[in-house]
């Protein structure tokens, strides 16, 4: 084929890729905000059970664990405890 051969096949597909033909404009409206900041999201079982046995767990150590270190000296099982926790700092060499 000749270079007029081409031209006259394809001008017409130049024709409107350069001037296309006027279509009709989608007139959407535009997003006030984006789904994710419009809906909060929601929690899921786990994550309600989760939380509420975070809840509990604290509820659980403030009733348990000694307010002061004088009042853990009154318990001979956090005696062993802080006694366990400086026999490690001395076995790695912490201090």
């Amino acid at each position: 084929p000749i270079q007029n051969d081409w031209v006259l096949l394809f001008q017409p597909m130049f024709d409107e890729l350069l001037n296309p033909p006027p279509s009709v404009l989608n007139q959407t409206p535009k997003a006030i905000a984006p789904i994710a900041e419009a809906i909060p999201p929601v929690s899921t079982r786990l994550q309600l059970h989760e939380q509420a046995l975070f809840c509990y767990y604290d509820a659980f150590l403030t009733s348990v664990e000694p307010k002061t270190y004088k009042e853990a000296l009154t318990q001979s099982c956090w005696i062993e405890a802080m006694q366990e926790e400086l026999n490690e700092f001395e076995r790695l060499e912490v201090w």
